[in-house]
């Protein structure tokens, strides 16, 4: 089994993901900072990556998810 990539937030002011950053499901992990009854709060979640190209005025940071597509599995022949 291989190792998992350490992923690192990248700044939406700075790069934009595309369809090659994203997973099997067409996503990227997003952050956005929010205020919740006075108290600063911040939301992680997954989205479409076209969605953050579209959403600027909110998200500030994206990374990839890592998840991608299984390999069919061997299969011998009969």
């Amino acid at each position: 089994m291989g190792m998992a990539q350490d992923y690192q937030w990248i700044c939406c002011a700075d790069t934009l993901p595309s369809l090659l950053e994203s997973d099997c499901e067409g996503d990227v992990w997003v952050f956005m900072p929010i205020g919740f009854m006075g108290e600063p709060s911040n939301l992680v979640f997954r989205i479409p990556w076209d969605t953050v190209v579209n959403r600027l005025d909110h998200l500030t940071h994206w990374m990839p998810t890592g998840l991608k597509r299984p390999a069919a599995p061997h299969m011998e022949a009969f």
